[in-house]
């Protein structure tokens, strides 16, 4: 009897392409990144009586690229293929409104319905998941769209077993992906994949603890700061009164107590800006995130927290070196975040502003006189100028230090940096550097260790070579 004969390798690639159409609410897995469609793509010419197998080729490359740029930038441990932690990291990362949901209300606030419909998904997902190199080698073989290819032109490595994730890395995405690597069918994972999402949070906050908004043209996102600045709390030497009081308020804020905004006033180089830094280490890993914000982009506060109002981290917005010059306006966007918009801060937000200005605002002479021009400037725009730092519940001042306390944060850092010197040379140095650079601060004595450090390295290194 006449007719198509279908073969297992066809079966199994119109399975995956089934199985790419039947998704719904993890439907946006692979499009961000342009996989899933050029997957479809693939396997659409590769089953079509007429496929065309320069084309097939073409998407196969590409595809295998994508795979690949993939393996090299993922946060998490391997467990499989390429192709096999694509899919599961992926999972992981998705940020949809499925994801979100399970991100605030864990998995007894799923409606039911939700719930069964990304079960179902997750089975399609594992279809994909069991494609291997020798699925496509044998496909490939039998596809008339790959007959005009010869078979080394094709590449299966990102579909071939790699090495497993760092033995002793215990961490959850590395468990939950081995859950779903076990042979287990996946629907029965969906309970664990939502408390993942509720505990680690959903897309980058999951993994990353510091981001930067940008504002370009008419988006604003949030970007992943992959390597954040390694200072830590335990590396600052000197403030430790101020300092108390920020990891104080900070802890609050992160255990879910009330705390406030704050605002870090002092003169320059004294570890304002740091001490917000070293804050990313500190409390990143118990769910804090740290958003850095230009003071440019204040104008678009609202779309920022509309972006993190419902996550289920806690959020400390961070504007460095705030201050307003005459004329500029964009100060009124943050008094009415801070206090006095009809739209409440979320309750997952702080505000921490550094500046050397202790009134943000730059004030005149002229703004505590009667002028003539019709406005009672000393009721008027003073209170207005003054308002801005009002609304910072907590101003916590930092002041330059003076010779002796200059000297003890050089020898902090001197012994943290393992630096045996001479105590009077140490000091003679480090008096010579304030007076030929910028005075005494916290970062002038970073500057000159870090400046000994490497002088003593290179006569080390030239007494090693001589």
């Amino acid at each position: 009897m006449g007719g198509i004969t279908v073969t297992y390798e066809d079966h199994v690639l119109a399975q995956a392409r089934l199985a790419l159409k039947r998704l719904t609410l993890l439907r946006d897995i692979g499009k961000e990144d342009g996989i899933f469609p050029l997957l479809d793509k693939l396997l659409e010419e590769l089953t079509a009586p007429q496929g065309d197998w320069g084309r097939a080729l073409t998407y196969h490359h590409e595809l295998v690229g994508r795979l690949w740029e993939h393996a090299l930038q993922t946060p998490f441990p391997p467990v499989g293929s390429p192709w096999q932690d694509y899919l599961l990291d992926s999972l992981l990362l998705l940020d949809n409104p499925f994801t979100r949901q399970a991100a605030r209300e864990d998995w007894e606030g799923l409606p039911e319905q939700a719930a069964q419909a990304a079960a179902r998904d997750l089975l399609q997902l594992q279809c994909l998941y069991h494609l291997d190199a020798a699925s496509w080698r044998q496909a490939v073989q039998s596809s008339p769209a790959a007959a005009g290819a010869p078979p080394e032109a094709w590449d299966f490595s990102p579909w071939e077993t790699g090495n497993s994730g760092p033995a002793g890395d215990n961490g959850f995405a590395l468990q939950l992906k081995q859950s779903f690597q076990s042979g287990v069918t996946w629907d029965k994972l969906l309970q664990p994949l939502v408390f993942y999402y509720h505990t680690m949070g959903t897309g980058a906050f999951s993994y990353c603890y510091a981001f930067r908004f940008l504002v370009t043209g008419n988006k604003a996102q949030l970007k992943p700061v992959r390597e954040p600045d390694p200072i830590r709390l335990s590396h600052l030497i000197g403030y430790e009164r101020q300092r108390q009081q920020v990891v104080r308020n900070t802890e609050q804020f992160v255990r879910g107590f009330p705390a406030n905004n704050l605002l870090l006033y002092g003169d320059r180089g004294t570890g304002k800006s740091s001490t917000i830094k070293a804050l990313v280490h500190e409390f990143g890993p118990r769910g804090l995130r740290v958003v850095e914000v230009a003071k440019q982009d204040l104008d678009r506060l609202p779309e920022l927290l509309d972006l993190i109002r419902y996550r289920p981290h806690r959020f400390i917005i961070f504007i460095d070196d705030l201050s307003f010059e005459e004329g500029e306006v964009d100060y009124k966007y943050l008094k009415a975040v801070l206090e006095g918009s009809l739209e409440a801060r979320p309750s997952n937000v702080l505000i921490y502003a550094t500046s050397n200005r202790r009134h943000l605002i730059k004030e005149r002479f002229s703004d505590r006189e009667f002028t003539g021009d019709g406005e009672v400037r000393s009721q008027d725009t003073l209170q207005e100028k003054l308002s801005l730092a009002d609304r910072f519940a907590m101003t916590i001042t930092f002041t330059s230090p003076d010779q002796e306390q200059y000297l003890a944060i050089v020898n902090g850092l001197a012994q943290q940096a393992g630096l045996a010197l001479d105590p009077d040379r140490l000091r003679e140095e480090a008096l010579q550097w304030a007076l030929w650079h910028n005075g005494f601060s916290g970062r002038t004595a970073r500057q000159f260790i870090d400046d000994l450090r490497g002088r003593l390295g290179m006569m080390e290194e030239n007494s090693r070579r001589g």
